[in-house]
């Protein structure tokens, strides 16, 4: 091993069936933490950004970032890979105590994985479901400047102070009966703060992460690396077309979508 400093260890990289080395990150954890690893995948030798994965409730990261799909995206975007694998006791989670809590602690050993691991800052496009879509939400607040976009998936909170955030995705299972609400709320009042955000209510889906919703994900963010206009305002209700300013009108019930190709599929996950 060569490079470490005291505090943190480096798990030694191994191949994958898909051709990209992995390796792990391990930190001191934080304050009400157990856990505090970052897995990576090596797919790209210069990224322009990082895509981070957040799994659920004390999830393990290193299944998210050996994911072919994951990899394959990463690959053609010039992304690095990364995944979360941090935990907490429950009762602490549930205590406003942990890692889903990223002015904790959990925030800045996410950054100094990947600062440790590049030699730099990057971007962060960040991705979460249910435990990590608390983390992922409460990072784009607390640091939104490192964020290019993000998607929370199930999040079952809301913040009440939002602050003006980058563009992002709030979804939530349509059958999710624990968490619509709170997820629909957070969308709301983000936008009535002004932020360009999109709500997703997934049609069929409880308490799970979709696959089908993966994939809108990826095709959010490569609109967002890869800019070709200025987007498109939407009623979230109806998938109708809406002018930028009858948008800002009813910003609780419209949603911006980067690119106009997205509201098909948009409109599959929504309705069909």
């Amino acid at each position: 091993m060569r490079g470490l400093s005291v505090g943190f260890a480096l798990l030694l990289a191994a191949p994958t069936g898909f051709g990209f080395e992995t390796c792990k990150l391990s930190f001191p954890p934080a304050r009400g933490m157990t856990q505090a690893d970052v897995w990576f995948a090596d797919t790209a030798n210069a990224p322009k950004a990082v895509l981070v994965l957040c799994p659920g409730m004390n999830g393990d990261g290193k299944t998210l970032v050996e994911d072919s799909k994951w990899q394959t995206f990463a690959a053609r975007n010039h992304l690095a890979l990364a995944g979360i694998s941090f935990s907490s006791p429950p009762p602490q989670l549930y205590s406003d105590i942990g890692y889903t809590f990223p002015e904790q602690g959990s925030g800045d050993i996410l950054l100094a994985a990947i600062r440790k691991r590049f030699g730099r800052d990057l971007p962060l496009l960040i991705y979460g479901f249910s435990s990590g879509a608390y983390f992922t939400e409460m990072f784009v607040n607390w640091r939104p400047n490192s964020v290019m976009a993000w998607c929370a998936h199930a999040t079952g909170r809301y913040e009440d102070i939002p602050k003006a955030w980058p563009p992002g995705i709030v979804s939530c299972g349509e059958s999710d009966g624990t968490r619509l609400g709170a997820a629909l709320t957070h969308f709301k009042r983000g936008r009535a703060a002004g932020s360009r955000l999109l709500w997703v209510e997934v049609k069929g889906c409880e308490h799970q992460w979709p696959e089908k919703l993966n994939s809108f994900v990826q095709d959010y963010f490569f609109s967002i690396l890869n800019p070709s206009g200025n987007g498109i305002w939407i009623d979230v209700e109806t998938g109708k077309n809406l002018t930028e300013r009858a948008a800002a009108m009813q910003p609780t019930m419209s949603g911006w979508l980067p690119a106009t190709d997205l509201l098909q599929k948009w409109t599959t996950l929504n309705f069909k």
